[in-house]
């Protein structure tokens, strides 16, 4: 049985790459895996297990989250 760490929230502070990852990125654990490699993505490794910490994920999300496209007339 694996443990999760959780916050007073009941979310978990560290997430799996699939399904976790994956399901609230929509992107697949081949392109999250990639980021990783690269070095753009902060994750938490145990032996063989990679896990991404949540506040990281989502700081990732933001900085790739693009302004609002302008409206044409």
């Amino acid at each position: 049985m694996e443990a999760t760490h959780e916050a007073r929230s009941g979310e978990p502070i560290l997430l799996r790459i699939h399904p976790d990852a994956t399901r609230l990125t929509s992107l697949g654990r081949t392109t999250l895996y990639a980021e990783i490699a690269a070095g753009r993505l902060r994750a938490v490794k145990f032996g063989r297990a990679v896990r991404i910490r949540r506040d990281d994920l989502e700081a990732w999300i933001e900085k790739h989250t693009t302004a609002e496209p302008e409206q044409v007339a």
